[in-house]
Formats: structure tokens, sequence, C-alpha cells
């Protein structure tokens, strides 16, 4: 069974009578006393006050908090403003009370409401650009522009971008995209800094692809025992580099005999990648360092 709080406190500060204004004065005279009765008592004769202010706060002006929270929020203002008011102030108390009330909802909002506390100045900007747009959408019969809002308050268009999203709530990345659906969420639709761009790993696998193919020609030029040595000396086995020494040793080869074999493997090389127009540099380039000191061509 579902207990309704906030049904339950509305019904119980019904039970307290509105006070006159002749009640008020005698009661802050009596509290001046001294007399924390009196103090209870206008805390509790004004609690409905309270509830009629924080009902404004619903909806996106109290970014979603439960209506029974914003009443407490407001409830810390309201006893506020009992320890502050002097009858001599001229006003009725609920008047003066009113703007504490306002004040305690809003620094609880700001302070609580919100994963990202924002300041009060910028709280009252939007607070007064909300109650323009208001204002103008009557009188203009539609929604106003940016141009319309910048035009009534002076300020720039991009200062007042900025004071409408003070109402705007964090999302999550874990949220769903659609309501009917969890299968994608938000964080997998942001681009990672930190993954390569796919069209680049596309074009960086096709250029591999077109190594290999031009590699695979190229060593067709070569006798078998020259591109054994080609293909240790390269690694091209996929077995890493080997230095001249350790590649004869692998071949059954003596040290000079790997040498003989790489000048005239190189040398064929260079005549087939000129025939079909490939770069020179082509194992040059991807020769180990220390072939080329071992191995001056």
């Amino acid at each position: 069974m579902t207990i309704d709080l906030l049904g339950c406190y509305l019904r119980e500060i019904d039970r307290y009578p509105l006070l006159s204004a002749q009640q008020e004065r005698h009661l802050f005279a009596c509290l001046a006393q001294g007399d924390g009765a009196a103090r209870t008592h206008l805390i509790e004769a004004n609690l409905r006050l309270v509830a009629s202010i924080a009902k404004h706060y619903q909806g996106p002006d109290g970014f979603g908090t439960p209506l029974l929270d914003l009443i407490q929020y407001g409830n810390i203002g309201l006893v506020r403003a009992v320890d502050k008011y002097n009858p001599t102030f001229g006003v009725r108390f609920g008047t003066y009370a009113t703007y504490y009330i306002k004040a305690a909802i809003w620094r609880a909002l700001d302070e609580h409401g919100r994963l990202i506390r924002r300041s009060s100045y910028q709280i009252e900007q939007y607070r007064h650009l909300h109650a323009l747009t208001d204002d103008l959408t009557h009188k203009l019969g539609r929604m106003p522009t940016i141009s319309d809002l910048a035009l009534h308050t002076g300020q720039s268009e991009r200062f007042l971008l900025q004071a409408q999203t003070v109402d705007q709530l964090p999302l999550s990345l874990d949220a769903p995209l659609s309501p009917v659906s969890d299968e994608a969420t938000l964080h997998e639709t942001l681009a990672s800094q930190q993954s390569p761009d796919p069209a680049e790993v596309l074009g960086e696998q096709e250029r591999v692809q077109d190594m290999r193919e031009a590699v695979t020609m190229l060593l067709s030029a070569l006798t078998q025992r020259e591109r054994e040595v080609i293909t240790c000396l390269f690694g091209l086995d996929g077995n890493g580099e080997r230095e001249a020494l350790a590649a004869g040793s692998e071949l059954g080869m003596c040290r000079s005999r790997v040498y003989q074999l790489f000048h005239s493997a190189m040398r064929k090389l260079r005549r087939a990648a000129a025939t079909h127009g490939f770069t020179s540099q082509l194992f040059e380039s991807r020769a180990p360092s220390a072939h080329r000191k071992e191995m001056p061509l």
C-alpha cells in the first residue's frame, strides 16, 4: 500500500487557520517577548502560503524536483522570514515572507537540484528571461526569436543564448536515444578522440595491400636464394628482421654469400622497380640500419 505523503501533508496544514492583520501584530508582539508558542503559531498559519508558492516551481522551473521537496525548501525560508520580520516594516507578513520563501527555494534548487551548479546571477538572469519570453509570447502571438529578446533586453544574442542554457538538464551517456528502445545510447554515437578515423584506417589498409602486391611482384624477379636472403633480412616472413650472420646461419650459408646475394638482389629489384614505375627506395627505405652499414650499396 502506497502512502500519499503529499496529500497527507496538505490536509494537515489545512487545519491551521489564516491570521488577520491584528492577530499577526499580537503574535509578533508576543514573539518579541520570547514567546516560542507565538513563533510556532505564525509558522503553522503560513504553511499554506509556502505550498501555494512551491507549486509554481514544478516542472522545468524546478528542474523536476518533487513538490514535497520544494515545500520543505520554502518552509526554511518561512522560518527565516518569521525571525526577520518586524511589524514596523509597514507590510503584511505574507508579503514580506514571500521573498524569503522564493529565495530559499531557488537557493536549494541551485545547490541540490542540478549536477552543475549555477551562480545566483545566472539563475536570476534566466528567471527574468523566462518571464520576458512569456510576456512577449502573449503580446506577439508567437514565440519570440532571440532577436526579439535582444531588442527588449539590450543584451547581445550570444549572452541570451547562454542564459537560456541555465535550465538545461544534463544528459546521461548511458541513456537510450529512443524512449521505446534501449539498444543505442548517446555514448555509442559520440566520436572518440582516441579512435582512428575509419576513412584513414581504410586508406592505410589499402596502402598496405598495395605495398604487399608490389613486393610480391618485385620478388618474382629474383632467384629462390635471393628471395630467401631478402625475406630474412627484411623480415618479410613475419619473424622480424635478421642480421646477415643470423640470416646466413638460418639459410645454411656464410655471411659473405649473404652479402653477395643481397647486392645481386638489390640490383635486380631496382631494375624491376623502374620497369613497373615503383620508387627505387621501396626496399632501401625498409632496410634495417645495421644492414646499410654492413652492406654499402
